[in-house]
């Protein structure tokens, strides 16, 4: 049997479906679905030659569809499907497009969503969506027996240092003036809690910077061992004992 030859018994649906089960099909298929892929060849000038052609993948596809969502043939009103495509679009998250009997599917993305009503037919949506196709990209996720220890370990204290950077905020919290004699308080000991269960974390809460988080691993040294570093994390619970020098 041909492959390529339709099965005209399988009625033909156009469908989107994104995260799982979370699917939508066309009540009304288009007169036309168009699917445009445009070609990346590029042209250079070779001496002896003249202009030539270099030759590259194709662009990503693009794909539209003009139809309407027609109240009376639906088993569900109209504005539920252009909330569907809303919320897809808003999701960012690419769509799988299917054509049944073509045998036809397509990873895409909502580039644009356009619908509107018209006068007598407030029922009805009429509506154009443009889509492009998405090829799935990211970066490999390294063994940690491939990585560098050392370089990890530079990496995560330089990021504990930019965190002592002063950023801008979007909302000013008033807070209440203080005399310059006043002075911060802090407890003999810390308990380790979510959100703060490294030295470096732990120092900053305490000091407003990271650097000192050695004093601390000094103070609390009969707890850690010789195996403590800056960034590991801490079990929830552990009370640790905070430096005199801290504390005066």
């Amino acid at each position: 049997m041909n492959t390529y030859e339709q099965d005209t018994t399988i009625p033909i649906y156009i469908m989107l479906q994104y995260d799982g089960l979370n699917a939508m099909k066309f009540p009304i298929n288009p007169e036309t679905l168009k699917v445009n892929i445009d070609s990346a060849s590029t042209t250079t000038n070779v001496e002896g030659i003249g202009e030539v052609s270099v030759a590259s993948n194709p662009k990503l596809a693009k794909l539209s569809i003009a139809s309407q969502f027609w109240h009376e043939n639906n088993l569900l009103p109209s504005f539920l499907y252009v909330n569907w495509i809303k919320k897809w679009q808003k999701s960012k998250k690419p769509a799988k497009l299917i054509v049944t009997r073509f045998n036809y599917s397509m990873t895409v993305t909502c580039e644009s969503f356009w619908y509107e009503t018209r006068a007598g037919e407030e029922e009805d949506v009429y509506f154009e969506l443009s889509m492009q196709e998405y090829r799935p990209y990211g970066a490999r996720r390294l063994n940690a027996m491939e990585a560098d220890l050392t370089t990890l370990q530079k990496l995560k204290m330089l990021a504990e240092e930019i965190n002592d950077a002063t950023l801008p905020v979007l909302v000013e919290i008033p807070r209440p003036s203080r005399s310059s004699s006043s002075k911060k308080t802090i407890s003999e000991t810390f308990k380790v809690v979510s959100g703060y269960k490294t030295l470096t974390t732990i120092t900053k809460k305490l000091t407003g910077g990271t650097k000192k988080w050695q004093e601390l691993y000094n103070t609390n040294q009969e707890i850690f061992g010789e195996s403590i570093t800056a960034y590991k994390d801490l079990e929830n619970g552990t009370v640790l004992t905070i430096p005199k020098s801290w504390r005066s």
